[in-house]
């Protein structure tokens, strides 16, 4: 995989916090809570050490970033040898109302993967660094709660509706 320029990625957010996209899949920069927080993956800056999320087909491919119209929804499409995949991301966006009726977490980035055609074997690697790679978090596996990891006042969980079996925290 060859290292993306920075104009190959995309910018997906929610007003208070950001991520840029790579055109690999790979979320390789992202603060939270705030867009001057420290980063949890900044890849951006070292590529060993920065820390990232990515989903992406294991083996050769090809692909493609564009926004779904009018939106900061991100789409990439991978294309190997056996088949086609959708990777759709965004923030998810909550006003003010639906804040005060029902408890939402602060930030939600919302990945889905797709198949187009074919059938396409996908990596997901979730990688999370604490304050731009100093150190790596420690990362629990909290079964149907998710996969989390606390930082100060923090806590960041991923979500997967991945069968257990296909999910190591190693």
């Amino acid at each position: 995989m060859d290292e993306p320029q920075i104009s190959e990625y995309a910018l997906i957010g929610d007003s208070r916090a950001a991520a840029l996209v790579s055109r690999h899949g790979s979320i390789d920069w992202c603060c939270l809570p705030e867009f001057d927080s420290p980063a949890i993956f900044a890849a951006l800056l070292d590529r060993g050490r920065g820390g990232n999320f990515s989903i992406h087909p294991s083996g050769s491919y090809k692909s493609t970033q564009k926004y779904l119209a009018d939106t900061n929804v991100s789409e990439t499409l991978f294309e190997t040898d056996t088949g086609r995949v959708s990777l759709t991301e965004a923030f998810v966006v909550c006003d003010e109302t639906e804040k005060q009726e029902a408890l939402y977490a602060d930030h939600e980035i919302l990945r889905v993967v797709e198949g187009l055609s074919g059938t396409v074997t996908m990596k997901m690697q979730y990688v999370p660094k604490i304050f731009y790679g100093r150190s790596a978090a420690r990362i629990s596996d909290r079964k149907k709660l998710g996969i989390c990891f606390t930082w100060k006042e923090g806590i960041f969980t991923l979500l997967t509706t991945l069968p257990p079996e296909q999910v190591r925290s190693d």
